[in-house]
């Protein structure tokens, strides 16, 4: 007498079957090294600490500085490219990846200010933790000058559809001349800072005058060593205070107040000569 395995027989063809998807399906995502919540812990452990120009930590930063530092003990720095780049630097590479948009910023994310004046990273909810003047604080992003211009999506938290800031592609092909727009040329931001009684203070030395009080924005022209130069506002930037000065050309822009003093006798200097701020 013959028994009928028929039932046996199916299962083993199923489990056979199984054997074979098994492997076919998706394996789940790998999470990245740190992610954003080991970033922003690591950017709020150092509230508090001192701004020094071109600092990368432990203990005092820059803007650029803190974002390196947190990203680089997190384990994340692949998320920035993998190696140090300053505002402007990290803007131009996110850019030129589609990876930057005026909208979508998840925690993790980078902001960028004046264009690649300022740089910090986003907490979410609006917030965002850089390295002021006044040290390693957290803000509103609309708290901060220069003014916000982009998140810069770092991927540790997803990302979220936004149309990007593209650089503009170039094309091989040759296409007829386009007619010649006028530039607008650069002014000094007369609105910023708060205006002070009309004072005269001396150049140290052969100052750049700038659009803004910091050493990111347009050139504006030059403050000779030795001149006269009178103030009508301050503000403070990078490096202390800045004056919004005009020369005894007529020029306007804005000075590191560092490289200036009240014209009273003083013991004779050195003076350096050279272009400095």
């Amino acid at each position: 007498m013959r028994v009928k395995r028929t039932g046996a027989r199916a299962l083993a063809v199923a489990l056979l079957a199984v054997g074979f998807l098994i492997p076919a399906l998706p394996a789940p995502p790998v999470a990245a090294s740190g992610g954003a919540s080991a970033v922003i812990s690591a950017a709020e452990a150092k509230l508090g600490d001192p701004w020094v120009f071109g600092a990368e930590g432990p203990n005092a930063f820059d803007c650029a500085g803190l974002v390196y530092y947190a990203f680089r003990v997190s384990g994340s720095l692949a998320a920035i490219g993998g190696t140090y780049r300053n505002a402007s630097a990290l803007y131009t590479y996110f850019r030129a990846r589609g990876r930057a948009s005026t909208a979508g910023g998840r925690p993790g994310d980078l902001v960028v200010f004046g264009g690649g004046e300022h740089i910090g990273i986003y907490l979410g909810s609006g917030r965002v933790i850089s390295t002021l003047l006044s040290g390693v604080r957290i803000t509103s992003i609309a708290a901060v000058y220069p003014r916000f211009t982009a998140f810069l999506h770092t991927g540790l938290s997803g990302y979220a559809i936004a149309a990007t800031i593209r650089p503009r592609l170039t094309s091989s092909r040759a296409s007829p001349p386009k007619a010649s727009r006028p530039v607008a040329t650069p002014k000094a931001d007369v609105d910023l800072g708060t205006a002070v009684d009309p004072d005269i203070l001396l150049s140290e030395a052969n100052l750049n005058l700038r659009a803004r009080p910091t050493m990111m924005s347009p050139i504006l022209g030059l403050a000779h060593d030795g001149a006269a130069l009178h103030v009508s506002r301050s503000a403070d930037g990078p490096g202390g205070t800045w004056f919004l000065v005009r020369t005894p050309k007529g020029t306007t822009g804005w000075v590191s107040g560092r490289w200036t003093r009240d014209p009273t006798p003083a013991e004779p200097t050195v003076h350096r000569g050279v272009f400095l701020v």
